[in-house]
């Protein structure tokens, strides 16, 4: 029987085998660690074909209009990024155009790559190279929750202009969920018996590796980007992100004060959204990685099942701190309404979505099987 380590504990233990759709779990930390998926990887080329169609549509067509009176204005997602960037707001532009287009786009050539040739019947060149390339990129790309950003802006801007969805928004809707689909039938294990097949020559290179490396320097990369974070956190919460100019009146927002305003205006449901993604996460995913990485440099043997779990949330939960910036991308580009509307980014932005970057850094840096390592040393 093959042995196999968890990915998150380091437990070896024997590979079993799994009915159709059943997942195999570690015995020590219950964390997922392989799928069976039938026809796992013909579905997810297929998903990846449709899904390549539809980031072209996304990325061609305007996502929503404005019309207010006699003026109008519409964006797209690449002109909310250079709007950004020739408005002195490289940072932002830079950190959007990476997670909405450049991540999802290698990503979406990669797996084509991988999977094109398999459905064929032959193994292209590198494919090793580029399954860790998906593997690196794959937590940067971040269209969920920039369709939950679009949605934010077009309420917010519903107040006071006529709102006129474009074909790109629905492209983007079902763009995120064949994206889903395809990473959910995508099966590595799937993968590597389909390269033997072809290729039985390779099985000894190719095959995945029972045992990973240690991330180098994982607790004190992970505090060097966490304080970071910290010192970060305070303007992006004290100085404005927003500014709506009007010819009525001039409304600077800080990230709470949004909140508010989408309380007081009636969408409570989209206020309390903003506030667990731009509020509660950073902060949660700040304190709790701090104390993982101090029980783990106090090494400690308490509550190691209830803090790989916390682990494993604060890696799910990380990506939705980019709402505000997606948020502030589109709004900044879509309401340039001439005399009666416009909007600028603040200096907040940039604090903010540096925070996110840190936090994200901290926690792939973080290496979970340390949670265990004293465990281990108690048993033995």
């Amino acid at each position: 029987m093959t042995q196999i380590a968890c990915q998150q504990c380091d437990f070896l233990q024997q590979e079993i085998e799994l009915p159709p759709g059943g997942t195999a779990l570690c015995s020590r930390c219950k964390a997922p660690m392989y799928r069976s998926t039938p026809h796992g990887l013909e579905r997810a080329l297929i998903c990846t074909l449709v899904s390549i169609v539809l980031f072209l549509l996304a990325n061609t067509y305007p996502i929503i209009g404005l019309e207010l009176q006699e003026s109008r204005n519409a964006t797209t997602l690449l002109g909310s990024v250079v709007y950004l960037y020739q408005h002195g707001l490289e940072p932002v532009a830079a950190l959007v155009f990476t997670t909405t287009l450049l991540v999802p786009s290698i990503e979406l050539a990669a797996m084509l790559y991988i999977l094109l040739p398999l459905r064929l019947g032959y193994v292209g060149p590198g494919l090793p190279q580029v399954l860790r390339l998906v593997q690196t990129i794959h937590p940067w790309g971040m269209i969920e929750v920039f369709m939950l950003g679009i949605i934010v802006s077009a309420v917010r801007t519903s107040n006071f202009a006529t709102v006129e969805p474009g074909l790109a928004l629905w492209s983007f809707a079902v763009l995120m969920l064949t994206l889903m689909a395809s990473a959910f039938y995508f099966n590595e294990r799937d993968l590597w018996a389909c390269v033997k097949a072809h290729r039985p020559e390779l099985d000894a290179p190719l095959a995945p590796p029972p045992l990973r490396l240690r991330k180098p320097d994982s607790v004190r990369r992970t505090w060097a980007f966490l304080l970071a974070g910290f010192f970060l956190y305070i303007p992006a919460n004290l100085l404005p992100i927003m500014e709506a100019r009007s010819p009525k009146n001039v409304q600077i927002d800080t990230i709470m004060s949004g909140v508010i305003y989408l309380w007081r205006d009636g969408t409570w449901h989209l206020a309390l959204i903003v506030f667990v993604a731009s509020i509660v996460v950073p902060t949660f995913k700040l304190l709790a990685l701090g104390w993982l990485t101090y029980t783990v440099q106090q090494r400690s043997n308490r509550w190691t099942h209830q803090r790989a779990r916390l682990y494993r949330f604060i890696d799910i939960i990380g990506r939705w701190s980019m709402l505000d910036i997606y948020v502030v991308a589109l709004l900044v580009a879509l309401v340039q309404l001439q005399l009666f509307a416009t909007v600028k980014a603040g200096p907040a932005a940039a604090a903010f979505g540096a925070v996110v970057v840190m936090t994200l850094l901290a926690t792939h840096s973080f290496d979970p099987r340390l949670i265990w390592d004293f465990e281990e040393t108690k048993h033995d």
